[in-house]
Protein backbone atom coordinates (compact mmCIF):
# COMPACT_ATOMS: atom_id res chain seq x y z
CA UNK A 1 0.00 0.00 0.00
CA UNK A 2 3.04 2.52 0.99
CA UNK A 3 3.89 1.88 -2.79
CA UNK A 4 0.43 3.75 -3.92
CA UNK A 5 0.61 7.09 -4.68
CA UNK A 6 -2.26 8.70 -3.57
CA UNK A 7 -4.34 11.48 -6.03
CA UNK A 8 -6.34 13.93 -4.09
CA UNK A 9 -7.81 15.48 -7.56
CA UNK A 10 -10.91 14.50 -8.77
CA UNK A 11 -10.86 11.84 -11.25
CA UNK A 12 -13.33 11.54 -13.73
CA UNK A 13 -14.99 8.36 -14.99
CA UNK A 14 -17.09 8.79 -18.10
CA UNK A 15 -19.23 6.39 -19.47
CA UNK A 16 -22.47 5.22 -21.30
CA UNK A 17 -24.35 5.13 -18.05
CA UNK A 18 -24.28 6.16 -14.55
CA UNK A 19 -25.30 2.52 -13.65
CA UNK A 20 -22.60 1.05 -15.24
CA UNK A 21 -20.78 -1.46 -13.11
CA UNK A 22 -17.60 -2.05 -15.12
CA UNK A 23 -15.93 1.09 -14.70
CA UNK A 24 -11.75 0.62 -15.87
CA UNK A 25 -10.78 3.90 -16.55
CA UNK A 26 -10.67 8.35 -15.33
CA UNK A 27 -8.97 10.97 -16.11
CA UNK A 28 -8.19 14.03 -14.05
CA UNK A 29 -5.85 17.33 -14.36
CA UNK A 30 -3.90 18.92 -11.67
CA UNK A 31 -0.90 21.20 -11.13
CA UNK A 32 2.38 21.22 -9.34
CA UNK A 33 4.41 23.55 -7.24
CA UNK A 34 5.40 24.84 -10.70
CA UNK A 35 2.24 25.40 -11.90
CA UNK A 36 3.09 23.26 -14.68
CA UNK A 37 -0.51 21.18 -15.86
CA UNK A 38 -0.51 17.10 -15.37
CA UNK A 39 -2.61 14.77 -17.13
CA UNK A 40 -3.28 11.22 -15.02
CA UNK A 41 -5.34 8.62 -16.51
CA UNK A 42 -6.08 6.11 -14.13
CA UNK A 43 -6.67 2.20 -15.37
CA UNK A 44 -8.02 -0.10 -12.84
CA UNK A 45 -5.57 -2.75 -11.42
CA UNK A 46 -7.04 -5.97 -11.66
CA UNK A 47 -3.63 -6.92 -11.37
CA UNK A 48 -3.35 -6.61 -7.40
CA UNK A 49 -6.36 -9.20 -6.95
CA UNK A 50 -4.28 -11.75 -9.33
CA UNK A 51 -1.66 -14.07 -8.29
CA UNK A 52 0.53 -14.95 -11.29
CA UNK A 53 0.34 -18.20 -12.68
CA UNK A 54 -3.12 -18.64 -10.51
CA UNK A 55 -6.10 -20.05 -12.23
CA UNK A 56 -7.58 -16.64 -12.45
CA UNK A 57 -4.58 -14.84 -13.97
CA UNK A 58 -4.05 -17.87 -16.86
CA UNK A 59 -7.87 -18.17 -17.49
CA UNK A 60 -7.37 -13.94 -18.52
CA UNK A 61 -4.48 -14.26 -19.95
CA UNK A 62 -5.92 -16.99 -22.39
CA UNK A 63 -8.90 -15.00 -23.02
CA UNK A 64 -6.78 -11.54 -23.18
CA UNK A 65 -10.25 -9.66 -23.30
CA UNK A 66 -13.68 -8.90 -22.12
CA UNK A 67 -15.87 -9.65 -25.18
CA UNK A 68 -19.33 -8.17 -25.64
CA UNK A 69 -22.74 -10.20 -27.12
CA UNK A 70 -25.72 -8.80 -27.55
CA UNK A 71 -27.24 -10.89 -24.92
CA UNK A 72 -24.31 -11.99 -22.73
CA UNK A 73 -20.91 -11.02 -21.65
CA UNK A 74 -18.20 -13.36 -21.61
CA UNK A 75 -15.61 -11.42 -18.81
CA UNK A 76 -11.77 -11.87 -19.06
CA UNK A 77 -12.05 -11.89 -15.13
CA UNK A 78 -15.05 -13.32 -13.24
CA UNK A 79 -18.07 -10.59 -13.31
CA UNK A 80 -18.36 -10.24 -9.88
CA UNK A 81 -14.96 -9.32 -9.41
CA UNK A 82 -14.73 -7.21 -12.83
CA UNK A 83 -17.91 -4.89 -11.61
CA UNK A 84 -17.00 -4.65 -7.97
CA UNK A 85 -13.54 -5.02 -7.09
CA UNK A 86 -11.57 -3.81 -9.78
CA UNK A 87 -13.76 -1.41 -11.22
CA UNK A 88 -13.79 2.29 -10.56
CA UNK A 89 -16.53 3.41 -8.02
CA UNK A 90 -17.72 7.07 -7.01
CA UNK A 91 -18.45 5.62 -3.70
CA UNK A 92 -15.30 4.40 -2.08
CA UNK A 93 -11.45 4.56 -2.59
CA UNK A 94 -9.87 3.18 -5.59
CA UNK A 95 -6.60 1.24 -6.75
CA UNK A 96 -5.15 1.98 -10.31
CA UNK A 97 -2.42 1.87 -12.40
CA UNK A 98 -1.52 5.89 -13.24
CA UNK A 99 -0.01 7.55 -16.61
CA UNK A 100 0.69 10.80 -15.95
CA UNK A 101 1.92 13.36 -18.79
CA UNK A 102 3.36 16.94 -18.53
CA UNK A 103 2.55 18.28 -22.44
CA UNK A 104 4.78 21.21 -23.45
CA UNK A 105 1.36 23.05 -24.81
CA UNK A 106 0.33 26.33 -25.18
CA UNK A 107 -1.10 27.51 -21.58
CA UNK A 108 -4.67 27.73 -20.59
CA UNK A 109 -6.90 31.20 -20.32
CA UNK A 110 -7.95 29.48 -17.14
CA UNK A 111 -7.32 31.80 -14.14
CA UNK A 112 -3.90 30.54 -12.70
CA UNK A 113 -2.63 29.19 -15.96
CA UNK A 114 1.23 28.85 -16.12
CA UNK A 115 2.85 30.70 -19.08
CA UNK A 116 5.92 29.47 -19.22
CA UNK A 117 5.33 27.12 -21.97
CA UNK A 118 6.75 27.40 -25.40
CA UNK A 119 3.93 27.22 -28.14
CA UNK A 120 6.32 25.73 -30.40
CA UNK A 121 6.34 22.49 -28.06
CA UNK A 122 2.63 22.95 -28.15
CA UNK A 123 0.93 18.92 -28.16
CA UNK A 124 4.66 17.58 -27.19
CA UNK A 125 5.09 15.36 -23.97
CA UNK A 126 7.66 16.68 -21.78
CA UNK A 127 7.65 15.12 -18.87
CA UNK A 128 5.53 11.04 -17.76
CA UNK A 129 5.56 8.47 -15.30
CA UNK A 130 3.44 5.39 -14.38
CA UNK A 131 2.44 4.31 -10.86
CA UNK A 132 0.39 2.46 -8.94
CA UNK A 133 -1.80 4.81 -7.59
CA UNK A 134 -5.06 5.52 -4.84
CA UNK A 135 -7.61 7.21 -6.10
CA UNK A 136 -9.70 9.77 -3.25
CA UNK A 137 -12.20 10.84 -5.58
CA UNK A 138 -13.80 8.98 -8.40
CA UNK A 139 -16.75 11.20 -10.19
CA UNK A 140 -18.66 9.01 -12.62
CA UNK A 141 -20.37 10.75 -15.75
CA UNK A 142 -21.80 10.03 -18.64
CA UNK A 143 -20.96 11.24 -22.42
CA UNK A 144 -23.94 12.63 -22.94
CA UNK A 145 -23.64 14.66 -19.46
CA UNK A 146 -19.91 16.02 -20.42
CA UNK A 147 -21.21 16.55 -24.15
CA UNK A 148 -23.43 19.00 -22.29
CA UNK A 149 -20.85 20.14 -19.78
CA UNK A 150 -17.94 21.26 -22.61
CA UNK A 151 -21.02 24.08 -23.92
CA UNK A 152 -21.14 25.40 -20.83
CA UNK A 153 -20.36 29.23 -20.63
CA UNK A 154 -17.33 29.77 -18.54
CA UNK A 155 -19.53 32.26 -16.49
CA UNK A 156 -22.24 31.14 -14.78
CA UNK A 157 -22.63 27.53 -16.40
CA UNK A 158 -25.96 26.82 -17.05
CA UNK A 159 -26.31 23.70 -15.90
CA UNK A 160 -29.47 21.35 -17.31
CA UNK A 161 -31.55 19.24 -14.88
CA UNK A 162 -29.95 15.78 -13.78
CA UNK A 163 -26.37 17.40 -13.74
CA UNK A 164 -27.00 18.79 -10.58
CA UNK A 165 -23.29 17.79 -8.94
CA UNK A 166 -21.91 20.43 -11.75
CA UNK A 167 -24.01 23.18 -9.76
CA UNK A 168 -22.02 25.56 -7.54
CA UNK A 169 -18.59 26.61 -7.05
CA UNK A 170 -17.48 22.95 -6.91
CA UNK A 171 -19.39 22.38 -9.51
CA UNK A 172 -18.24 24.93 -11.78
CA UNK A 173 -14.37 23.98 -11.17
CA UNK A 174 -15.37 20.33 -12.53
CA UNK A 175 -16.52 21.95 -14.99
CA UNK A 176 -13.63 23.99 -15.89
CA UNK A 177 -11.62 20.76 -15.10
CA UNK A 178 -13.24 18.76 -17.99
CA UNK A 179 -13.16 22.06 -20.61
CA UNK A 180 -9.90 22.01 -20.06
CA UNK A 181 -8.86 18.67 -20.38
CA UNK A 182 -10.88 18.88 -23.89
CA UNK A 183 -8.75 21.75 -25.21
CA UNK A 184 -5.67 19.73 -24.19
CA UNK A 185 -7.10 16.71 -25.79
CA UNK A 186 -7.76 19.20 -28.99
CA UNK A 187 -4.46 20.24 -28.64
CA UNK A 188 -3.14 16.59 -28.83
CA UNK A 189 -5.62 15.83 -31.76
CA UNK A 190 -3.98 18.61 -34.32
CA UNK A 191 -0.28 17.40 -32.95
CA UNK A 192 -0.87 14.12 -33.65
CA UNK A 193 -2.47 15.19 -37.17
CA UNK A 194 0.13 17.42 -37.86
CA UNK A 195 3.05 14.22 -37.10
CA UNK A 196 0.56 12.28 -39.69
CA UNK A 197 -1.65 10.43 -37.69
CA UNK A 198 -4.17 8.41 -39.36
CA UNK A 199 -8.09 9.36 -38.21
CA UNK A 200 -10.14 6.58 -38.90
CA UNK A 201 -13.85 7.65 -38.04
CA UNK A 202 -15.22 4.07 -38.72
CA UNK A 203 -19.36 3.83 -37.48
CA UNK A 204 -19.21 1.45 -34.32
CA UNK A 205 -22.77 -0.07 -34.65
CA UNK A 206 -24.40 -1.51 -30.92
CA UNK A 207 -26.64 -4.82 -31.44
CA UNK A 208 -29.90 -3.97 -28.87
CA UNK A 209 -32.29 -6.98 -28.58
CA UNK A 210 -35.64 -6.36 -27.00
CA UNK A 211 -37.80 -9.53 -25.49
CA UNK A 212 -40.77 -10.17 -27.36
CA UNK A 213 -44.36 -8.94 -27.13
CA UNK A 214 -47.66 -10.89 -26.31
CA UNK A 215 -48.40 -11.59 -30.00
CA UNK A 216 -44.75 -12.31 -31.10
CA UNK A 217 -42.24 -14.19 -28.66
CA UNK A 218 -39.85 -13.52 -31.00
CA UNK A 219 -36.90 -10.74 -29.76
CA UNK A 220 -36.94 -7.57 -31.51
CA UNK A 221 -33.89 -6.64 -32.92
CA UNK A 222 -32.30 -2.46 -33.19
CA UNK A 223 -29.16 -1.70 -34.66
CA UNK A 224 -27.91 1.11 -33.27
CA UNK A 225 -25.32 3.41 -34.39
CA UNK A 226 -22.93 4.85 -31.62
CA UNK A 227 -22.71 8.95 -31.51
CA UNK A 228 -19.41 9.58 -33.34
CA UNK A 229 -19.58 13.33 -32.85
CA UNK A 230 -19.34 13.38 -29.48
CA UNK A 231 -16.92 15.62 -28.23
CA UNK A 232 -16.81 13.14 -24.84
CA UNK A 233 -16.01 10.88 -26.58
CA UNK A 234 -13.27 12.18 -28.77
CA UNK A 235 -11.66 13.13 -25.49
CA UNK A 236 -11.87 10.25 -23.91
CA UNK A 237 -10.20 8.62 -26.77
CA UNK A 238 -7.63 10.91 -27.15
CA UNK A 239 -6.82 10.74 -23.22
CA UNK A 240 -6.07 6.64 -24.05
CA UNK A 241 -3.87 7.35 -26.49
CA UNK A 242 -1.90 9.81 -24.54
CA UNK A 243 -1.49 6.79 -21.84
CA UNK A 244 -0.06 4.40 -24.61
CA UNK A 245 2.55 6.94 -25.93
CA UNK A 246 3.45 8.02 -21.72
CA UNK A 247 3.43 4.27 -20.93
CA UNK A 248 5.70 3.44 -24.07
CA UNK A 249 8.39 6.34 -23.40
CA UNK A 250 8.31 5.34 -19.81
CA UNK A 251 9.35 1.36 -20.77
CA UNK A 252 11.76 2.59 -22.85
CA UNK A 253 13.29 4.05 -19.93
CA UNK A 254 13.50 1.08 -18.44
Amino acid sequence: AKLRQRVEEEAFAIDDSLTSTDIDDAISLSRDIHGHEWIRIHIADPARWLEHKSILDVIAHERASSIYLPEIIAPMIPTHAATDAISLFQTRENQAVTFAVRLGCAPSNSPGASEDISIENEGTIAEYGVTVSQLAHVRQCTYAQVDRLLLCPPSGPAVADGDEEFRGNDGQLRIRSLQRLNEIATIRYEYRKAQGALDFNIPRPRIVLTPGTDTSKEKQVELVKSQDNSPARALVQEMMLLAGEGGGLYAQDL
